[in-house]
């Protein structure tokens, strides 16, 4: 879609060409991008820097982000923030749960109330008035449960916002220290750490069956540590703190090296060599004795402890079954894992260089993986995610989608909120080719390495060049009510925008709603609206019957301007039909006439539908010889549209029975 590149912003392009600056952008690879909207969502949630905020920051100092600011939020959001959000939904189930029987007590005591309204109170049974108190203290005592619970949800609330200060406060005085002393291993920051996080409890998320972190929970130090050797691809590092599997042992295997005056690393290394020559542990610790002029007490520390630990990691057969090397579901439930899952793929995971070389990748992948997750909105017991290849886009929309989920009314469907929030933004923003290169993902979970019920929701080329016109869409963006009656008693409505999107013919819908109005059992009353309907409807109709082409190959060489063109001619045609029909037809001889036609519509019977049009239009030319000119226009349209129409002859017929509403 290079022909749509204008409605990139002149000042992005020029950035996006700077190769020095560290650019906060998206790849065109969607698994990727998601990752990077995680990661945005993620500072956000525990710093609050909105999108701008991080671009600069990164710009600033982009190491200081992605290996101080990241592992620590990380460790935040799944100590605090998902704590305080799975209590939030234990007592929202009580919440829930007494709200639902307050209600069954509120009408319990209605229907009681009901059956002894015409009673005065003095003759209400002793028995039923008992019942009414009884009533009234339960409705009073699940009130006070609600309010105590929905004090409990707003104290949690709070407290998690005075946490995230605290813990904003704390990391920005220390960052730049403790990342300053990462060559001794952290070790004389453990204190500045260890106290950034207070009563720190790691949260398991599901997507993590077997991460290191979380088997079993690690102390704050050594969880930084990890990470932090994660991101940086350290390897080395990574497998020593795997090996040793708690903080304490991590101090004292140092402060042992500190003891032989030998670096950490060079004693592993030593180690790990004579492992792979397959050497015996007798001979591997006679050669560190002398190597590193162990003591009697020293030799006997690595004999009896170190040795042991650091055997069980790197005695391991090279690194690829490792998911540090090769990133498999194991820290991301979308990627395959070939251990636990072997038949389902034929090939190993990308390691973590050739996932970064082959996407030119400015990021630490691990920043990415552990971030996937939080660019998905859990709602309805669906993970929702809106992706486009433009960032800018993605993030906006999909703040909006979240604004609107909290404040959606009971009939609105999550389809609604989501495209209506998508449309809003991309109309606003003018962003036609966004339109078409965009996607709704949503899955309700993962299962043995699968994606459950998932779907891919976009927009064709086709519908994004009709809905990017403002009078076709507002004519879509409507509730169309299809059943019921004025009291809205049994009442359904439609959102024709959503039909649209999901490809499903319109004109079903203008038909059921038609009926209502000539039933006199709606009070919406619209024209306009069903016209432009029946215009879209009648177009697409016409291009699909009438190209036999591959769906690949269908709209390739068409004018889509030229569409929305012809949409809005029909819509005059029908227009002009509707608004003669009116003229011609009083009052007093539109039902009779109108009930005739709809039924021919529904039998689909084309010819019955002229002969009573042209038979009820030849006696009120009869009746009045001045409508013969609006008679006669009404012929050529019936003639051209309906007569030698074989394509969508419904929909201008349907046009004509508007007319009589």
């Amino acid at each position: 879609m290079v022909e749509n590149r204008e409605n990139v912003l002149e000042e992005e392009i020029i950035e996006n060409n700077d190769i020095n600056v560290p650019e906060l952008q998206f790849t065109g690879n969607w698994f990727i991008d998601t990752g990077i909207l995680g990661f945005i969502n993620l500072m956000e949630e525990v710093y609050g820097w909105n999108l701008e905020e991080l671009k600069n920051r990164i710009k600033e100092n982009s190491e200081l982000i992605y290996y101080g600011y990241f592992p620590f939020a990380y460790l935040f959001y799944h100590s605090k923030i998902r704590s305080t959000f799975k209590e939030i939904g234990k007592i929202g189930k009580k919440r829930s749960d007494a709200l639902k029987k307050r209600k069954e007590k509120e009408k319990e005591l209605s229907k009681l109330l009901g059956t002894n309204k015409d009673l005065n109170l003095d003759k209400i049974t002793k028995k039923d008035l008992n019942k009414i108190k009884r009533l009234e203290k339960n409705i009073l005592s699940h009130e006070n449960k609600i309010i105590e619970l929905d004090s409990q949800i707003n104290e949690l609330r709070n407290n998690l916002i005075n946490e995230k200060l605290i813990f904003s406060t704390k990391i920005e005085s220390r960052i730049n220290e403790i990342l300053s002393n990462s060559e001794d291993m952290f070790i004389s920051v453990m204190d500045k750490v260890n106290d950034l996080i207070l009563n720190f409890d790691l949260n398991l998320p599901k997507d993590h069956r077997n991460f290191f972190l979380y088997n079993p929970k690690k102390e704050i130090f050594l969880s930084f540590l990890y990470l932090y050797y994660l991101l940086r691809k350290d390897l080395s590092n990574i497998k020593l703190i795997r090996a040793l599997k708690d903080q304490e042992s991590f101090i004292e295997f140092i402060s042992f090296c500190k003891n032989i005056s030998v670096n950490h690393m060079v004693f592993v290394d030593t180690i790990e060599k004579m492992l792979y020559q397959k050497k015996r542990k007798a001979e591997i610790i006679d050669f560190c004795e002398k190597e590193f002029c162990l003591d009697n007490k020293n030799k006997d520390n690595l004999k009896k402890k170190w040795y042991t630990k650091i055997q069980k990691e790197y005695g391991k057969k090279g690194e690829l079954s490792s998911y540090e090397f090769s990133p498999d579901s194991t820290a991301n439930p979308f990627l395959y894992s070939p251990i636990e899952f072997f038949n389902v793929g034929y090939t190993m995971p990308l390691t973590l260089n050739e996932i970064e070389s082959g996407l030119n990748l400015k990021f630490p992948v691990y920043l990415l993986l552990l971030s996937f997750a939080n660019a998905f909105q859990f709602f309805a017991h669906r993970n929702i995610l809106f992706y486009t290849n433009n960032l800018n886009l993605s993030y906006s929309i999909n703040k909006g989608i979240k604004t609107k989920i909290s404040r959606m009314g009971k009939k609105d469907s999550i389809f609604k909120i989501t495209w209506s929030s998508i449309i809003d933004e991309l109309i606003e923003n003018k962003a036609k080719f966004s339109l078409e290169s965009m996607y709704l993902i949503e899955f309700e979970g993962i299962e043995n390495q699968k994606l459950k019920d998932v779907r891919y929701l976009g927009i064709t080329k086709l519908g994004a060049s009709i809905i990017i016109d403002d009078a076709i869409r507002n004519a879509l963006n409507l509730n169309l009510q299809i059943k019921g009656d004025k009291a809205d008693k049994n009442s359904e409505r439609v959102w024709l925008l959503e039909e649209f999107i999901k490809n499903k013919p319109l004109f079903p819908r203008i038909l059921k709603h038609t009926i209502l109005r000539i039933n006199n059992k709606t009070n919406q009353k619209f024209t306009k609206v069903l016209l432009y309907n029946l215009s879209v409807d009648a177009k697409i109709k016409s291009l699909s019957k009438g190209n036999k082409r591959r769906i690949f190959e269908q709209f390739i060489h068409l004018e889509l301007e030229d569409i929305v063109f012809q949409i809005k001619e029909n819509y005059n045609r029908m227009n002009l039909a509707y608004r003669n029909v009116s003229k011609i037809f009083s009052d007093d001889n539109k039902e009779k006439t109108a009930y005739r036609l709809i039924a021919a519509i529904k039998r689909q019977n084309k010819h019955a539908f002229v002969n009573i049009i042209l038979k009820a239009l030849l006696e009120q030319s009869k009746i009045d010889p001045k409508k013969v000119k609006s008679i006669k226009d009404l012929n050529g349209y019936i003639f051209s549209n309906v007569v030698q129409n074989e394509d969508n002859w419904e929909n201008y017929a349907l046009a004509l029975l508007i007319g009589f509403l």
